[in-house]
């Protein structure tokens, strides 16, 4: 049956099949993969890059995560971001508590947020970031100056977020919503420092292109000795990529199928063609029995095939003369002696060659002998003897010329 348009409606169903594959793989390639802010390696708009870069520049060591040895015991800079899945335990309270430690013996410790009051981080640090009332905006204005002939222009300025400490420990606001909630703000704990930021002054690769946050960074650094190293905390990171079951890691073939946009279009393509064959097996019924398989001839059943045809022919030496001569090809190619030779000469060529046995060479004897004889060969039973001796002296044959023995 065919449709109006003149195609057969197998194929009608397989090109729209086909098309389906094809959109589904274009939107599934379409979509943007998420990427998790606050990278420093990211150099979009969330990303830390342009400050890496701007920190090697000025002869700071960074490093990406903190070493497995710990904190450097010396002077340092450490930047702690938060997490977007909001998971309490990214950075650990035993972290946290190192941390704190490391502050107190003279560290810089940059901490944006934490976005929990519950966390680890927000606990040691008795700190949190909070929207504002109804997640309106508000104006910032400067507390404390950062440094000397610093942009100072804040009014333009709006913040999304504030800082609320949880105790009465000691702060400074550096700036403020005009409620007076800080913003940044700045923490002495022990001999080092903490300098607390909501995540509108996060010094991202966007932020940066604003002169005022980037002013940031120079006074971070006063409490930073020159060369000292500086660390990233990819804490953040790990925990994202852990609730996005490692998104972007494929380490089975069942990952690629099922996370990349080409193992999704082949897992569709499959099930289409999987479809395909199903309706077509439907069309056309059951499958037939394929054909039994069968035992090839042997050259005696060959014979006997053959002897009435033979018989009546009155010409048994026809057939004698082809197995003799099947035997002397077979035999002279180990020994390297043509089969076009008489039988005399073709046995004497043969014993010098000394390449058989003298038991296998005495039978190859006998059977030319045999062949050669006219009553053995008109005997019908006596001929497919001959044959079925020949064919178990040629199975036993190697294919390489060695030493036979029997």
């Amino acid at each position: 049956m065919r449709p109006t348009f003149g195609l057969p409606r197998s194929q009608v169903i397989t090109g729209l099949l086909l098309a389906a594959i094809l959109v589904v793989m274009a939107v599934l390639q379409g979509q943007p993969q998420r990427v998790e802010p606050y990278d420093p390696a990211d150099p979009s708009s969330t990303g830390l890059c342009a400050l890496v870069l701007w920190l090697e520049e000025l002869g700071y060591p960074v490093t990406l995560n903190i070493p497995r040895t710990g904190l450097p015991t010396g002077s340092g800079l450490l930047w702690v971001h938060p997490s977007s899945t909001r998971d309490p335990d990214f950075y650990s309270r035993a972290d946290a508590a190192l941390t704190s430690s490391w502050v107190r013996r003279g560290g810089t410790l940059v901490l944006v947020g934490p976005l929990d009051g519950f966390t680890a981080l927000a606990t040691e640090f008795q700190v949190e970031q909070i929207e504002t009332l109804s997640g309106m905006v508000s104006g910032v204005h400067p507390v404390q100056p950062l440094l000397p002939n610093t942009p100072g222009d804040w009014e333009s300025f709006f913040a999304s977020h504030s800082l609320r400490f949880m105790d009465e420990r000691a702060f400074v606001p550096i700036l403020a919503q005009s409620t007076g909630e800080p913003v940044v703000a700045l923490q002495f704990v022990g001999d080092g420092v903490v300098w607390h930021l909501t995540e509108d002054f996060a010094l991202t690769n966007l932020n940066l292109r604003d002169e005022r946050i980037a002013s940031l960074l120079p006074a971070i650094l006063r409490t930073v000795p020159a060369g000292a190293p500086v660390i990233f905390s990819t804490h953040h990171l790990a925990s994202h990529n852990q609730a996005n079951g490692d998104a972007g890691t494929v380490r089975t073939l069942q990952d690629w199928l099922y996370t990349t946009p080409f193992g999704q279009g082949l897992l569709v393509t499959m099930i289409a063609i999987f479809i395909y064959l199903l309706l077509q097996g439907r069309r056309l019924g059951p499958p037939l029995p394929g054909p039994t398989g069968t035992r090839p001839r042997e050259a005696a059943e060959y014979v006997t095939a053959l002897a009435g045809l033979q018989r009546r022919m009155r010409q048994p030496q026809l057939v004698a003369d082809h197995h003799r001569q099947r035997l002397k090809s077979r035999v002279g190619r180990i020994a390297q002696i043509p089969a076009d030779l008489p039988d005399a000469e073709w046995l004497a060529q043969l014993r010098r060659a000394e390449i058989l046995s003298p038991t296998l060479l005495s039978e190859v004897a006998e059977l030319l002998t045999a062949y050669a004889d006219p009553i053995q060969v008109n005997d019908e039973a006596r001929l497919i003897q001959l044959v079925q001796a020949t064919d178990a002296l040629l199975a036993s044959l190697p294919r390489s010329q060695t030493q036979l023995v029997r």
